[in-house]
């Protein structure tokens, strides 16, 4: 599916009477803003909404997560929202979910190993303008040739980690400093989306609904340690209760990661100890120990660089993956 495609299935889902080219570039001027912060910080408020895992797996194309208005929203803002919505023409109930529908698919169409190719990528050189009524050639050479340098820039910021200091790729080669990695913002922020996420869930929810909310969750492990922070354990207990309405047969792996810093043997034992301990408390809690196995693969499958100190904090994690 080319992005022309992309964006006529966008306008038939959500409504939005043939604009989907026009909140295509309604988006792409607002993260070429400075209000946004520039390519970086497009990422970063993504990631300081606490959808870091939710970035990644729009680039990577593997298992998306899908982006909901409420999410769009804590991360870029309702006024940022609304302009967009107004530079479209839209109302913003029909651009909120439209956006969120398009920059997921977006990302994971362009995506090709975080590289920016030397030409446009197949697929992305759009109609010619004689095929757009009311537009421009110029406007529509616009569009279609600062899309995949704009979305391209934005796996730069991921390729490095977005690090502390971010020096992300520009279009013309230049450097951009990106905001500084808070790490108690980020934990706050993710949890605070899975509490949104399993509140929101309806009775007779799917078990792959509820994994995609509990993969965004940080427990936040002292160093070296496998106790269960006291500040983890009131969203462990939600996710519990979650987990005990799961549909009959659910099998969960809670796996244990970890960065690459020292020992690679230890850090093996201390991801099986930290997945197991997770397991441990979510079984005392009452979800079935049949439902639940827990596993360690230290610093072998990591989510973002090693070398930064955010790459670093993304990979000291805890998943959930269904067992099939």
């Amino acid at each position: 599916m080319n992005v022309e495609s992309l964006l006529h299935g966008i306008e038939h889902r959500f409504g939005l009477e043939g604009k989907g080219k026009a909140l295509l570039e309604a988006l792409i001027a607002l993260i070429g803003g400075h209000e946004m912060g520039g390519l970086p910080g497009f990422v970063e408020r993504f990631r300081k909404a606490g959808l870091g895992k939710a970035v990644d797996s729009w680039l990577s194309g593997n298992a998306p997560i899908d982006l909901r208005p409420e999410q769009l929203k804590a991360a870029i803002g309702a006024a940022s929202i609304e302009k967009v919505a107004h530079d479209a023409g839209l109302p913003v109930s029909k651009a909120a979910p439209g956006l969120a529908a398009l920059i997921p698919e977006l990302l994971g169409k362009i995506a090709h190993g975080g590289h920016l190719p030397h030409a446009l990528p197949p697929g992305l050189t759009g109609p010619p303008a004689s095929e757009v009524p009311g537009v421009s050639s110029d406007r529509v050479s616009w569009i279609w040739i600062v899309l995949p340098v704009v979305l391209l820039g934005l796996l730069g910021s991921r390729q490095c980690g977005s690090p502390t200091t971010s020096h992300a790729p520009a279009a013309h080669g230049t450097k951009i400093e990106g905001p500084a990695f808070d790490t108690s913002a980020a934990i706050k922020a993710a949890n605070e989306q899975v509490l949104i996420g399993l509140k929101s869930l309806k009775p007779g929810f799917q078990a792959e609904e509820l994994i995609k909310i509990l993969d965004l969750m940080i427990v936040n492990f002292a160093s070296g340690s496998a106790e269960i922070p006291e500040d983890s354990k009131d969203l462990l207990d939600r996710s519990a209760e979650a987990l005990k309405q799961a549909p009959a047969g659910t099998a969960v792996e809670v796996s244990g990661h970890t960065d690459s810093a020292g020992d690679e043997a230890s850090n093996l034992k201390l991801s099986e100890a930290r997945a197991a301990a997770v397991r441990a408390y979510l079984v005392s809690k009452g979800v079935p120990e049949s439902t639940l196995t827990a596993k360690g693969y230290g610093p072998a499958k990591p989510a973002a660089s090693n070398d930064t100190e955010e790459g670093r904090f993304r990979n000291r994690r805890i998943d959930y993956a269904l067992v099939k």
